[in-house]
């Protein structure tokens, strides 16, 4: 303009500041209030959204993404998903307690909490709930049809107002302009009253819910007899599970009770205004699932019976029990109860700490062997190493070796012995002739 370079922005108001709104001004792809719709749906869908948005359901398995806000401070509680197993999680980053390096409010994991609040969502679903809030429709039905009424008579009386006042204008002597322009102006106040009241009116009307048929009552209680095998079903994802849930749960409030033990307070908000308040054990880390008690049990007996890992798995599996995940045992699981349980396979302790050199039923520990034939441990793992003594239990880390010494291989042995097969570097066999080797 004139020579000068001129920027442009742009002003988002809000509808209430808009200057024209000409609804229905040419015909739409959409009526106004389907676009209204579809505004408040991609509003909350925000990433970013603000405490009143819930953002779009995505497959996460937190059931709660969106709705769950922090009873400690009162901000969302975002998900996430921690460890190899990626389980849920509910976290709240909005105090200044650091913890890794990051703020850190509190956090729960999502588990339990949203089975509790699932299974109050299906509760709340059940037929017989579903037909006594038909019967509250109903009765909302009924009072808006008396609202509906006063709004009639409302109208009614404010038209009779404005059409006296329109009689009363063109009855005056044109020449009286003192009467007439306040006659006018009367009239036009009460024409301003009956559009102010007609458009309230609209608004009320367009806040009304749609009115339910005996026929769509029939559908919504089949729909909820078929609901839980739905909600439960595995073609069902867990954004289908989230929109479910977004039905009736409008937010929910988790904090933490510390007494008179650790749990988690859940404060379920419905859509209705109503709140429904319980706990749930606040469970974490590697407690999240607790295993079976006999399956613990069973663990303990046979680790006391000398068994190995894999014997031990192999027992509970044979029995049909499963871990705390609900999938078969391995090593690594029966390896973590163990240390949650102290056992630990370590070597047994006699009088100075040292394994023992031989068991009750004739197997030799390592210890055993080198004292058997005089030598050190290191020339019995060099001899493992070549081949010339194999376990016949245990190995690996943690794991004491256990030897059989029959004939063969005690002959075997005795030959590298005498042929010096064994000495590593400068360390060679110091044997002792007073100390003579028999044969089993």
């Amino acid at each position: 303009v004139q020579g000068e370079l001129k920027q442009r922005h742009t002003t988002f108001l809000p509808r209430q500041d808009w200057k024209v709104c000409l609804r229905d001004h040419h015909p739409a792809y959409l009526s106004w209030e389907e676009f209204m719709a579809n505004q408040e749906r991609l509003q909350g869908n925000r990433t970013k959204h603000l405490p009143h948005q819930h953002g779009a359901a995505r497959e996460g398995a937190a059931l709660l993404q969106g709705l769950v806000l922090c009873g400690r401070c009162g901000h969302r509680m975002s998900s996430c998903y921690r460890g190899t197993q990626h389980r849920p999680y509910y976290e709240c980053r909005s105090a200044s307690v650091l913890v890794e390096g990051k703020q850190l409010c509190w956090m729960v994991a999502a588990r339990g909490v949203d089975e509790a609040v699932a299974r109050l969502f299906l509760e709340a679903v059940q037929p017989p709930e579903v037909e006594l809030g038909l019967a509250v429709a109903r009765e909302v039905e009924r009072q808006a049809e008396q609202l509906h009424q006063q709004w009639k008579l409302r109208l009614e009386r404010t038209r009779y107002e404005a059409q006296l006042a329109e009689r009363r204008y063109k009855a005056v002597d044109p020449d009286n302009r003192v009467v007439a322009r306040t006659l006018e102006t009367e009239w036009n106040d009460k024409l301003r009253e009956l559009q102010e009241l007609e458009s309230e009116h609209q608004q009320v009307l367009r806040r009304q819910k749609l009115e339910l048929t005996e026929e769509d009552r029939t559908r919504i209680l089949a729909l909820a007899k078929d609901l839980p095998r739905v909600w439960n079903a595995p073609s069902t994802t867990n954004a289908e599970r989230k929109n479910l849930l977004r039905i009736l749960v409008q937010k929910v409030a988790l904090s933490p009770t510390e007494v008179p033990k650790g749990m988690t307070r859940v404060q379920v908000v419905w859509v209705t205004g109503a709140v429904s308040d319980f706990t749930v054990p606040r469970r974490t880390g590697l407690h999240t699932r607790k295993n079976p008690p006999e399956a613990i049990e069973l663990i303990s007996r046979l680790f006391k019976q000398q068994k190995t890992d894999a014997q031990i798995v192999a027992e509970l599996n044979q029995r049909g029990l499963r871990s705390g995940a609900h999938i078969p045992w391995n090593k690594r699981t029966v390896a973590r109860v163990r240390s949650r349980q102290g056992l630990r396979r370590l070597p047994l302790s006699v009088g100075n700490g040292q394994q023992p050199a031989r068991r009750a039923d004739g197997l030799y520990s390592v210890r055993g062997v080198a004292g058997r034939f005089n030598v050190s441990e290191a020339i019995v793992r060099y001899w493992m190493k070549r081949g010339w003594l194999e376990p016949v239990e245990g190995g690996g880390r943690g794991h004491v070796c256990w030897f059989k010494l029959d004939r063969k291989t005690l002959k075997r042995l005795n030959a590298a012995k005498a042929r010096g097969l064994g000495a590593i570097g400068s360390m060679d066999f110091q044997t002792h002739s007073h100390h003579g080797v028999h044969y089993a």
